[in-house]
């Protein structure tokens, strides 16, 4: 990724969300690293379009609601576990400057930490809407993996 001054501005919505995973650090971030994989987001994803791998990766994500909005993946790290998106075409939404992040990290024997962040800015004052989607769309994300990883260990 090339740093951009312009990331250095700070953008007012800042939504984010953590869980304790019952699974190794590696074993989730193999679902989550996995940017073609929209089952995390199956709640407000139909489905996804990918084109590329790695850094520079776009996907093309077919909301519910039957609009389309496309993010970039500017860094992708196997070995700390995380990666950085852009929303490069946001539709219909009320935000711009989208920037994100997910990151897995270990947290014992069998155990990790799931850590969702975003930012936005909102436009035309829907501040409130923008919010509340963005912290939603985590929560629903997180509670996800959490649920696929104590499907599998009942399994």
């Amino acid at each position: 990724m090339t740093h951009s001054l312009f990331d250095q501005f700070p953008r007012p919505i800042v939504c984010q969300g953590a869980a304790r995973i019952s699974a190794p650090a590696d074993e989730v971030w193999k679902l989550v690293g996995d940017v073609g994989d929209t089952s995390l987001a199956a709640a407000f994803i139909d489905r996804a379009e990918l084109t590329g791998t790695g850094v520079g990766a776009v996907r093309h994500l077919h909301v519910k609601g039957g609009f389309i909005v496309s993010e970039r993946v500017e860094e992708y790290n196997d070995t700390d576990r995380y990666y950085v998106y852009r929303v490069i075409d946001h539709g219909p939404l009320p935000f711009v400057n989208h920037l994100g992040a997910a990151k897995v990290t270990p947290a014992g024997p069998g155990e990790s930490i799931l850590h969702w962040i975003t930012t936005a800015m909102a436009v035309d004052g829907h501040d409130a809407d923008v919010k509340q989607m963005l912290q939603s769309n985590i929560e629903l994300s997180l509670a996800a993996v959490r649920e696929r990883f104590a499907t599998s260990k009942a399994a």
